[in-house]
């Protein structure tokens, strides 16, 4: 039988920073996993500057913390000045330290491994967290026979105007740590395959490659929920950053409230955190007339309350310049709400008939399309897109571990 060994920095990183989203919700599905399915597997994860190992008993109630009581004691003397920190954080990382199997400078991290075969067991790295050179080398070292790492875009790389400006060449250096010490990489899409390829040729690395698209659970809409507003509204999903293009969105209902009366306004609900370097959108959210009038920004919704504002939205806009995979434009789209995406190849891949696609520079395309929904929905309801053929974990899980 197969051993996992999988690498959770990710997930404990995001303590206490509200509702997981995008790579942290892979990594939590992965963790999920094998949590239920494979009894021996073992996790570890960087805390600052040490290292600590962990079984499934230790890490089921981690995950209980995390989801559900937050009951994480008070913190050690040292981790209570770390002010950067969050005091949920500081509390956290004592209790980690104190409740692991074992821990070691990071430096030192193969001594985590001593008491364990390595020879028995599978890594994984699915949150594009702790790819070094030294936790390789001790797995190596130790004798692990498979490092699989799971990648999910090379934004940074392809685009980097989208990322703070230390991230491109911090990644970069992940991304060739990577190409040097893997066996096989997974893939969200063949699109994000073919730009790793591309890198990871140049670097001289030949890896097996998987592609596995992302996977999503079957619901349908909560049709009890009464509606929340009585007018149209459109959603646009996703942290606040650059690549996201909000602003064309903003550009959008600035035109729509200098041409429509006030009843035949639609709304505009921005779900999502604020992310980085995007100083005009946070702006406008913070200064622009419209906010609070017709445009709502919403940054701490649950699943259930985000389900909830989907029900009944005209739309979900995705106007992205640039996506890994769009795991919320296939959430909508299955469970029939129209998706209004960029006319990207990722979206063109994971979506096909089921999304409308538009040009991501083009406020007038979007313009026409978002009144054009107004007017056939108040005529009679849209029918949505022929739905993708949506992939669930299980069916990428079986995927993945065969």
């Amino acid at each position: 039988m197969t051993l996992y060994l999988i690498d959770i920095t990710r997930t404990i990183s995001r303590i206490g920073r509200g509702l997981a989203t995008g790579i942290d919700r892979v990594e939590l599905a992965y963790v999920n996993y094998l949590v239920a399915t494979h009894p021996e597997t073992l996790f570890v994860a960087r805390l600052g500057r040490q290292s600590a190992l962990f079984d499934v008993p230790r890490v089921k109630k981690i995950l209980k913390n995390i989801l559900e009581s937050h009951d994480w004691g008070r913190p050690t003397l040292t981790d209570s000045v770390r002010l950067k920190l969050s005091w949920e954080q500081r509390c956290a990382r004592s209790y980690l330290k104190k409740n692991c199997l074992a821990k070691a400078r990071n430096g030192k991290v193969g001594r985590l491994f001593r008491k364990v075969d390595l020879t028995q067991y599978q890594f994984l790295n699915v949150g594009h967290s702790n790819l070094t050179d030294t936790m390789f080398g001790a797995l190596k070292a130790g004798g692990c026979p498979n490092i699989r790492v799971f990648i999910h875009d090379m934004i940074p790389l392809d685009y980097p105007e989208f990322s703070k400006s230390h991230i491109p060449k911090a990644f970069e250096k992940r991304m060739r740590s990577v190409a040097k010490n893997a066996d096989q990489i997974i893939c969200n899409s063949e699109e994000t395959s073919r730009r790793v390829q591309y890198y990871f040729r140049k670097w001289g690395a030949e890896p097996d490659y998987l592609v596995a698209h992302l996977g999503i659970e079957p619901r349908q809409p909560v049709t009890s929920v009464a509606k929340l507003v009585d007018r149209p509204y459109f959603v646009i999903l996703g942290t606040i950053e650059p690549r996201k293009n909000h602003m064309l969105l903003f550009r959008v209902w600035e035109r729509m409230a200098a041409e429509l009366q006030d009843q035949e306004m639609p709304l505009l609900f921005v779900v999502g955190r604020r992310g980085w370097s995007n100083a005009e959108v946070f702006q406008f959210l913070d200064e622009s007339m419209l906010v609070g009038k017709y445009i709502f920004e919403e940054n701490n919704l649950d699943d259930q309350s985000l389900t909830n504002l989907l029900t009944y939205a005209n739309a979900l806009l995705f106007p992205s310049f640039v996506e890994g995979f769009g795991l919320p434009a296939l959430e909508a789209a299955q469970i029939g709400i129209p998706v209004y995406c960029s006319d990207i190849r990722t979206f063109r891949e994971v979506l096909g008939e089921a999304g409308t696609y538009l040009d991501p520079g083009s406020v007038e395309k979007w313009q026409e399309k978002v009144t054009d929904n107004i007017r056939k929905l108040s005529e009679k309801p849209e029918d949505s897109a022929e739905l993708p053929n949506i992939p669930t974990w299980s069916a990428h899980f079986r995927h993945v571990f065969g």
